[in-house]
């Protein structure tokens, strides 16, 4: 613990070079996975820091945020939520660092969501609605668990020169496999590393990963109706009149605070997916898009793109079909980034 403040506290540190600062913060990361212990019976054992450390922070910021009802604090800790979540995007993407905290919150999200839904509203909804909401759910949860589980099919380490440059190669006759610095390995049809399922968005995983973020908006905008109705009818007037007594009264309650919170979530994800369907649709990843752009060819034909909509849809399709990966959890993609030279 001395070392992490040290690191993080310490007067060099802000006169470190770039290199010598991502260092630094992978040391800070290392020791807390290093020192994150569980009791056991026959002593301590180690434990995943990140699926350990989410719900922690959750509950710590859920309970600060529902001390009190008064707008501009519930405003002020949900914006430090969101800060704290692009804050440790960032930093994995740039050091690189792999960690399954994200996959915890996640976890944490739906599960504080849904416990609130059952315990206030779901006994007052028609069984109609209770099981078209739960069908949605489940169709959810199973396509962000499909793309956490899904991997490559083969794994190839990502090559290194001396310099710390990373070769680009061409695998199985393509040249649309990319490699990750944050994974470490070779990803055909890479599209982006994604920190909410801790590994990469590829040919083997894509489908799924677009079947949840187009999925995830209706269910959060499908839960703030739910709950602003059920609000409404406690307080028996209409969900216009309610918002309009809350923004006088500059009052924001646990329950409408989760529902802005949802809608935050869902907003996230409907961004998510209108990216994706642009770069789908023009026959391109956001990996090729973002090479072509530094390039200064964004503009120019690209050899994977097709003039026709339904053309690219169809070859990103049936290439995700042919190459849909396999379910496995092994060494070679765990949470940590492994170290290379």
């Amino acid at each position: 613990m001395e070392y992490c403040c040290s690191c993080c506290c310490g007067s060099t540190f802000t006169a470190l070079s770039p290199d010598a600062r991502k260092e630094r913060w992978r040391r800070v990361f290392r020791t807390i996975e290093d020192r994150t212990r569980i009791p056991w019976i026959g002593g301590a054992r180690q434990a995943n820091a990140g699926v350990v450390a989410a719900p922690m922070v959750f509950w710590a910021l859920q309970t600060v945020c529902g001390a009190i009802a008064w707008a501009p604090w519930v405003l002020l800790w949900l914006a430090v939520v969101a800060a704290h979540l692009i804050w440790l995007q960032l930093m994995c993407l740039s050091l690189p660092w792999r960690t399954d905290y994200f996959i915890s919150w996640t976890a944490c999200s739906i599960g504080g969501l849904y416990y609130v839904y059952v315990e206030q509203v779901l006994p007052t909804q028609h069984v109609s609605t209770v099981l078209l909401g739960h069908v949605l759910l489940v169709m959810v949860i199973a396509a962000y668990i499909s793309a956490i589980l899904h991997r490559p099919l083969s794994l190839r380490p990502i090559d290194v020169t001396a310099d710390g440059t990373i070769v680009d190669i061409a695998i199985a006759g393509t040249d649309r496999c990319y490699p990750c610095k944050v994974c470490g390995y070779y990803i055909t049809r890479r599209d982006h590393h994604c920190v909410w399922i801790n590994q990469c968005i590829g040919v083997h995983n894509h489908r799924s990963f677009l079947a949840f973020v187009l999925g995830l908006p209706f269910l959060c905008v499908a839960y703030a109706i739910m709950v602003l109705r059920f609000s409404a009818a406690s307080s028996g007037t209409s969900v216009m009149q309610r918002l309009v007594y809350l923004w006088h009264e500059q009052q924001l309650p646990a329950l409408e605070a989760g529902v802005l919170y949802a809608l935050g979530c869902g907003i996230f994800a409907a961004a998510l997916s209108l990216g994706q369907i642009c770069s789908i649709s023009a026959g391109m990843t956001t990996h090729e898009i973002k090479r072509a752009s530094r390039k200064g060819t964004s503009r120019s034909p690209h050899p994977h793109t097709c003039n026709r909509c339904y053309t690219n849809w169809m070859t990103w399709w049936c290439e995700c079909k042919s190459s849909s990966g396999t379910v496995r959890i092994d060494s070679t993609m765990s949470c940590t980034t492994k170290e290379r030279s």
